[in-house]
């Protein structure tokens, strides 16, 4: 980090911040990375890094449902969608998607989930994206089977068949909404 305040890169320097957030999560130090992070988010806005911001709040996102506080992961991972939408990167979206597909199953939103599951799978299709961290390939699939307990299998298939027909904008325009209207919507 050093390095990068010498070069007056804060965008740099919040990214260092940002990934050594997730080293010192994954050591066992969640408090510590969570200082870390809110270190981070300060440099990057400060900067103005759109986009490290998105990623610092998305991997933020995944300690917080790690820790079990998954209302907290969904408001970080709506200001990364919501990022991401602006800068047109479906890549960031669809790890934000996944992550609100995520929390709102074990959130007992099983529509919204599908749905968003459903989406997030269309767009990684369309893209060739595949999950690459084991974390967060276990974090889906624990995500995944806490969807049947919660939701009909015949409405989990069809709003995930709903979502695999969303563009990137109407997911996010549906993940960034309202919650009711959203759900009325539908």
């Amino acid at each position: 980090m050093t390095i990068y305040h010498a070069l007056d890169d804060l965008s740099g320097a919040g990214l260092a911040l940002t990934v050594l957030g997730e080293v010192t999560f994954a050591e066992g130090n969640p408090v510590r990375a969570e200082q870390l992070f809110d270190e981070s988010e300060e440099v990057l806005r400060a900067a103005g890094s759109r986009s490290n911001l998105a990623v610092n709040l998305s991997i933020r996102a995944v300690n917080t449902a790690m820790c079990g506080d998954h209302a907290q992961s969904i408001a970080s991972l709506r200001e990364s969608l919501a990022l991401a939408l602006r800068m047109h990167d479906t890549q960031i979206g669809t790890y934000s998607l996944e992550g609100l597909a995520g929390a709102s199953a074990m959130l007992g939103e099983g529509q919204r989930a599908a749905r968003l599951f459903g989406a997030a799978e269309a767009l990684r299709e369309r893209s060739g994206s595949v999950i690459g961290l084991a974390i967060l390939r276990e974090l889906r699939e624990r995500y995944l089977a806490a969807l049947p307990a919660r939701f009909d299998a015949d409405d989990l298939e069809a709003e995930w068949s709903v979502g695999l027909a969303m563009t990137f904008e109407q997911v996010a325009e549906y993940a960034l909404g309202d919650d009711k209207a959203s759900s009325s919507s539908a």
